[in-house]
């Protein structure tokens, strides 16, 4: 599709990447978000620029009247220029939600079929109603737009604009959109960017590091059934078929330091699930030092222990964090998995958090600064991945995996590269 510009207005067609899931999927003409895109682009433009010091200092005419108003009050500046995105139709979505109750009402329909693995619609509930009234609260639809978005942006400061159109393809290379975004989900693409060359001028700019995979051909479905299975890799962990498993690389990463993880803590706290395990060898601490680990790669307010379902429940001790997303962020960009790492809070270090179960209340404490580089542990996870005959904590390697959600993964040339290596 062609781009228009004039002097004053430049329209770009955005060429979908990965399903988007919106928050208003029910709208008859649902579309990326423009209030979504701009405000992240208004960040990327402060950048840009050197900062909000020398935003205010030398481009305060750039700034929308709300912003230059507000100029020592206003966290996020927010810039003299209009947008607006259309979606040229048709729109597809992954099912309808009255298909959803229709499987629901449907005996010979398994609850599976509707819960969309990848769209986080989980029906919940001891009874068909009560599952009904779960997927009416909970139920997303995934959009796709076959023939694309219309994106119009209009401004009357000819340097701003100029400096938005040579940007913008670098910066829908590295945000995603909508709901689960920094598992791949909302990835879109400037038609013909160079994919390669935006990547470039990102790492260039110094402030965005990352990872990529250049992948072989195939469906927006696959690559983020592969990026589930890398984060399952980096994180949680897989159970195989098989009996064996691949343990999170992060436990093991802590474990060759000599720092036991909190599942294994819980294990030997009496207070917790120590008075599950009878045998005495079983809760004999096996490291000296035990930390939270888990929460480096994200937090939630729960975990459950996988042999006995029993809930543990955890806050900050100092009542100040709640949750904390993943600084793993995963984007889509044509043949490229790419993975952009956020910061991680300085808060979040050598945290003290309660933990709770129906037995007790323990405390442990996150990682130290020292003890955990985040882009060293990507690293060295990297080298882990792209060692296809090795071990991952069990006895099976990623090249003698059955299961077909490693079917390119396991093979020589599907590697993790850094950012640097690109040219």
């Amino acid at each position: 599709m062609e781009q228009t510009r004039s002097s004053y207005q430049r329209t770009y067609h955005l060429v979908q990447q990965s399903p988007l899931i919106h928050f208003q999927y029910y709208e008859h003409k649902a579309a990326l978000r423009a209030s979504e895109v701009k405000s992240k682009l208004d960040r990327f433009l402060t950048e840009l620029l050197g900062g909000r010091d020398a935003v205010r200092e030398n481009h305060l005419n750039w700034l929308g009247k709300f912003s230059r108003s507000n100029i020592a009050h206003t966290s996020v500046f927010s810039y003299d220029y209009k947008m607006q995105i259309t979606a040229n139709k048709p729109i597809t979505r992954t099912t309808t939600t009255e298909t959803g109750l229709y499987h629901l009402m449907d005996d010979t329909q398994k609850v599976q079929q509707i819960q969309g693995y990848f769209f986080e619609n989980r029906p919940s509930g001891k009874t068909l109603f009560d599952k009904k009234i779960s997927v009416i609260k909970s139920y997303k639809e995934a959009l796709r737009y076959k023939e694309g978005l219309s994106l119009t942006i209009t401004c009357f400061i000819p340097e701003l604009l100029a400096l938005i159109d040579e940007y913008l393809p670098a910066f829908f290379v590295l945000r995603g959109f909508g709901t689960r975004k920094a598992m791949g989900y909302g990835s879109f693409l400037i038609e013909n960017t160079d994919v390669k060359a935006e990547l470039i001028k990102l790492r260039n700019l110094g402030n965005h590091p990352f990872f990529y995979i250049e992948t072989p051909a195939g469906n927006p479905l696959q690559q983020l059934m592969e990026i589930e299975t890398i984060f399952r890799l980096l994180k949680g962990g897989i159970n195989l078929a098989s009996g064996d498993y691949f343990k999170g690389f992060i436990f093991r990463y802590f474990l060759e330091q000599g720092i036991g993880n909190e599942k294994a803590f819980a294990k030997q706290d009496e207070n917790l699930l120590g008075s599950l395990y009878q045998n005495g060898e079983q809760r004999q601490k096996k490291t000296e030092e035990y930390r939270f680990i888990r929460a480096m790669l994200g937090l939630s307010s729960f975990y459950q222990h996988p042999a006995y379902r029993e809930k543990i429940v955890l806050w900050d001790t100092n009542g100040e964090i709640e949750k904390f997303a993943s600084p793993t962020r995963f984007k889509m960009a044509e043949n490229y998995i790419l993975l952009f790492p956020e910061p991680i809070p300085e808060e979040l270090f050598d945290r003290t958090f309660t933990f709770r179960s129906e037995y007790g209340m323990a405390e442990l404490k996150t990682p130290t600064k020292e003890q955990f580089d985040f882009m060293e542990f990507l690293r060295a996870f990297a080298a882990d991945f792209n060692d296809k005959e090795g071990t991952k904590g069990g006895k099976t390697s990623l090249s003698s995996a059955k299961s077909s959600i490693f079917h390119r993964i396991k093979r020589e040339d599907y590697i993790i590269r850094e950012g640097t290596e690109l040219e």
